[in-house]
């Protein structure tokens, strides 16, 4: 029994070249809102003992709105 070896010629890639990673544009007025958000949230959590607080910070006592209350929807 005889095998015949058969050489292959090495066929050149072609070129391909990369897509071009897109672009992505910044929302300045969005990093100003979560930047200001990351300042509200350490306001809150840094206001000093529990005796020292920032009134505006302070959760409404009765269905009102305070700031404090306004950090979690901003993300």
């Amino acid at each position: 029994m005889s095998a015949e070896i058969i050489a292959f010629k090495k066929r050149d890639k072609p070129a391909i070249k990369p897509a071009p990673a897109p672009v992505s544009r910044r929302i300045d007025a969005l990093d100003i809102l979560r930047g200001l958000c990351i300042i509200g949230m350490i306001l809150v959590a840094y206001a000093g003992d529990w005796n020292t607080r920032f009134a505006v910070l302070n959760h409404a006592q009765w269905h009102g709105l305070a700031l404090a209350d306004m950090i979690f929807p901003g993300f």
